[in-house]
């Protein structure tokens, strides 16, 4: 014997169903933030890396030119190999380093081939110039100042350092790279599964009705019933004809359209879209939201009728937008981070190689970030920060890209800048506006800031050839004495001064 299954039952169960596809969207969109935060603070901090390594260089010449930086220069080597070394090992094995703010974070042991690749080619190379550097820090601290260091030691360190920078920043690179598509594909493999939750959540919502329009038609039954239980279900639905005509709708449709029942008969359902897709709702005031529309052809009582669900997906697209910000910008700043200031960079590349254009990038380095980090918190710190965005800012237009690229460092991209005077203006202009600020929650301080200055085509025609010129040029200004900008040196002068 066949036994029907219960109308109630099934109802209830496609109901459990619909909640549990809810709360499993729910879930995906908690995950997929926290992964996404996991991996842009991985990715700052690869980037980071790239920088320590650099800075590595660059302090150990300007250790062994001497005179009045020598002292800063040996300090910032022993920040910055005791920071990489801690980095790079936790990045091997697992755990605990310094995010770009200053702040402790615990980073995962990184198990993907290509991570795994380029890590541990980075400790290959890493190891000697660490054992260089330990022996010079060793000296320092016997040494009474730092001209009685011994200075074949001295030499030997920095030929090691920039023996070792180029492979060293490959592989920074390398590693930032595989991050950062890595957390893309995961990011797009979470939003497939929101989008096909979604799916399901709607198609389920058909069943449930599909399932009510057959018990109504076994039991000749009319609409009022159809009335009574879809206005208990948390999707719109309406009932028109087969020429489009609404004869009916729930509850959830006269609250989604802000409207009483009696406004929305007799309407046609193409009257509440925008476009014929049905993506774009449109209420009768005029309002609109993110629409997704599934029709479904059914027979009552003998005659053709239609059953339109519609789901408000703005709730779906926000989050979608939230979840993208947090793929693409800085939370403290909200500025675009790293992984943006390199696609933005990439757009402009193409775009000027395209059309015969030039542009100018910058890097702009804080000067005293760490002195004020350090006496006021880093609370103070993040104020800072925030300040120095909204100022920079300002100088900026639309057009321009303004990025946080990771701790103290910001890079600016800026469209139409193509001539020396007019990059030396804005990076004056930059340094006013930043030594401009004088007290942080009422506090006074001292900051400045040192830009290195690039121009393509001029300084580099690749997205790394650019950066590595403005950061050069950077690291240069602050060897000047900081608080100024210096432009790159054309790659054949870069070359010849490394």
């Amino acid at each position: 014997m066949h036994f029907r299954p219960k109308p109630l039952g099934s109802l209830l169960i496609l109901i459990g169903v619909f909640l549990a596809l809810d709360l499993t969207a729910l879930m995906v969109d908690i995950g997929l933030s926290r992964q996404i935060e996991r991996d842009a603070v991985a990715i700052n901090i690869a980037g980071r890396q790239r920088m320590l390594s650099q800075k590595l260089s660059k302090a150990s010449l300007m250790l062994e030119q001497g005179g009045d930086t020598s002292t800063h220069a040996l300090g910032e080597i022993r920040e910055a190999s005791v920071l990489f070394d801690q980095t790079l090992r936790a990045f091997a094995v697992g755990g605990r380093t310094l995010g770009v703010d200053g702040r402790p974070v615990n980073l995962q042991r990184l198990d993907a081939p290509l991570d795994r690749q380029s890590i541990e080619q980075a400790l290959l190379l890493w190891t000697p110039l660490n054992q260089r550097i330990r022996q010079l820090l060793a000296a320092a601290d016997i040494a009474d100042t730092t001209s009685a260091i011994d200075p074949l030691l001295v030499i030997n360190t920095r030929k090691t350092a920039l023996a070792q920078d180029d492979a060293l920043l490959a592989e920074m690179n390398r590693l930032t790279l595989s991050l950062e598509q890595s957390a893309l594909n995961k990011s797009q493999r979470m939003r497939d599964f929101q989008s096909l939750i979604l799916l399901l959540a709607m198609a389920n919502a058909l069943v449930i009705l599909r399932l009510v329009l057959a018990h109504l038609n076994h039991n000749q039954l009319n609409l009022a019933m159809l009335t009574r239980v879809t206005d208990n279900i948390d999707s719109s639905v309406f009932v028109t004809s087969a020429n489009g005509s609404i004869i009916n709708c729930n509850r959830t449709a006269t609250t989604l359209y802000r409207c009483d029942k009696a406004t929305l008969v007799g309407q046609k359902i193409a009257r509440l879209f925008i476009d014929h897709e049905a993506t774009q709702g449109v209420r009768l005031d005029g309002s609109t939201f993110d629409a997704s529309q599934v029709t479904h052809a059914v027979d009552i009582n003998g005659s053709e009728h239609r059953i339109v669900t519609v789901h408000d997906i703005s709730p779906h697209k926000e989050k979608e937008a939230t979840l993208s910000r947090l793929a693409y910008h800085d939370p403290l700043t909200q500025l675009p981070n790293r992984l943006l200031i390199r696609d933005r960079l990439e757009q402009e590349i193409h775009r000027s190689h395209r059309y015969g254009l030039r542009f100018t990038l910058m890097f702009i380095d804080l000067d005293g970030f760490k002195a004020i980090n350090d006496q006021l918190g880093h609370d103070a710190g993040d104020l800072l920060l925030q300040e120095v965005a909204q100022r920079m800012q300002a100088c900026s237009r639309e057009a321009d890209t303004l990025g946080r690229f990771a701790g103290d460092e910001f890079v600016a991209i800026y469209t139409g800048l193509v001539e020396e005077d007019q990059a030396s203006r804005l990076a004056q202009q930059l340094i006013k506006t930043i030594a401009g600020i004088a007290t942080i929650s009422g506090r006074p301080i001292e900051v400045g800031a040192s830009i290195g200055v690039a121009i393509y085509p001029r300084h580099g025609t690749s997205s790394e050839a650019l950066m590595k010129a403005a950061d050069s040029a950077m690291y240069a200004a602050k060897a000047a004495g900081r608080n100024r900008y210096t432009e790159a040196l054309a790659p054949a002068e870069l070359e010849i001064a490394l």
